[in-house]
């Protein structure tokens, strides 16, 4: 069992690897790119890996950043609404709700164009 997830993990890295490699390479196919592209090419290659690490640093900043803001404004909303501000009474719910949505959007679309920007 764990000589498959071992080789699964393996397996997934590879193709994170490979799979912009394809896509210059085909990129490469459709353009008259001269021969000195073929050390961009390799150093993008390269730096893949530094970049698509940064780049899901950066996503994983967002959503502890959006999930810092939602807290903060139900901890307002409460707040003023304990001190007398009961129009601000509702955001105690809607506020955390709208958050966690927008916080899940975010993530996703980030985590969906992570590699995209790690390749330019």
């Amino acid at each position: 069992m764990k000589k498959a997830v071992v080789f699964l993990a393996v397996l997934s890295v590879a193709f994170f690897i490979a799979s912009p490699l394809f896509a210059m390479a085909k990129k490469a196919e459709t353009q008259d790119v001269p021969a000195a592209s073929d050390k961009s090419t390799a150093e993008k290659v390269v730096t893949y890996p530094f970049k698509l690490t940064g780049e899901t640093v950066k996503t994983g900043g967002n959503v502890v950043k959006n999930s810092t803001e939602t807290v903060v404004g139900t901890v307002e909303a409460t707040g003023e609404t304990l001190t007398g501000d009961v129009k601000k009474a509702p955001e105690i719910v809607t506020t955390p709700i709208k958050g966690t949505a927008t916080t899940a959007k975010d993530a996703v679309v980030d985590t969906v164009e992570t590699p995209a920007r790690a390749c330019q």
